[in-house]
């Protein structure tokens, strides 16, 4: 699988939103061509990933309802393992059914994690992995959207489609090889979806 490297300096170069947000800009490039209707974030957030492009129907989960850069038709306020268990014994259904999942686990930030200690319901980014890639089976999504702090996990029943490294780049700050990975990957075996 080749991997496309990018260079913020390529984001900046595009001016607008892009430049101001350059994780949405790669979301952008890698959401977009597969025109999906509806999408699922396990890790919402702020919904930052949406500010270059916001699909026409939006579901979002996660361990705390924050300020919103982007509203979430849709929102769960519960972790990703307990939105699984959730779905699966019926006690919630999403109002469409996802064509994409994504899955934006917090890596570097100590704060944030502490988000998910309060709650009790802290989890590493492979355990978040885990479980969404589990409710994308649940739910019969076709893709699986990953934006991963190293080498990007090949996960059983799922194919890698592309892969876009990138690397931050800012003058004022030696960050050293400081780089991060988006990995698209595709449903190789069907299932049986809600």
């Amino acid at each position: 699988m080749a991997v496309r490297v990018l260079d913020q300096r390529e984001i900046q170069r595009m001016g607008g939103r892009r430049a101001k947000y350059p994780a949405a800009a790669v979301v952008d490039m890698l959401l977009r061509p597969l025109k999906p209707t509806c999408v699922l974030e396990t890790t919402y957030g702020e919904g930052r990933f949406y500010l270059v492009f916001r699909p026409p129907y939006l579901i979002g989960a996660d361990i705390v309802r924050r300020e919103w850069k982007v509203r979430p038709d849709e929102f769960y306020e519960m972790p990703v393992w307990a939105l699984y268990h959730a779905l699966r014994e019926g006690r919630a259904s999403l109002g469409r059914r996802p064509e994409v999942v994504v899955c934006d686990p917090p890596w570097g930030s100590w704060q944030r994690r502490l988000h998910y200690w309060r709650a009790r319901a802290y989890g590493s980014p492979r355990l978040i992995l885990e479980y969404s890639l589990k409710v994308a089976e649940l739910v019969g999504a076709r893709f699986l959207l990953l934006h991963w702090g190293e080498e990007p996990p090949a996960p059983a029943g799922w194919r890698l489609e592309r892969v876009v490294e990138f690397r931050p780049f800012t003058r004022y700050l030696n960050a050293g090889e400081t780089r991060t990975f988006f990995a698209l990957y595709s449903l190789s075996k069907r299932s049986e979806g809600l």
